[in-house]
């Protein structure tokens, strides 16, 4: 599939919020969402999604 910025940032702008991240926030809706993001282009691209635990927390 090619790359639609546009499709990509509404789809992540829909996905993230305060039920997905308690660090999201109006002015930062990208905070903590790095699992959601993972997912939303997953969905849209396949792949594979990685994950690494960092101190106290997984990252993906």
């Amino acid at each position: 599939m090619k790359f639609d910025e546009a499709r990509v940032r509404a789809a992540l702008l829909k996905a993230w919020s305060l039920d997905t991240a308690v660090q999201w926030t109006v002015e930062n809706p990208a905070s903590g969402q790095c699992n959601v993001t993972a997912a939303v282009i997953h969905d849209i691209f396949g792949g594979e999604i990685l994950r690494k635990r960092l101190p106290g927390v997984w990252h993906y």
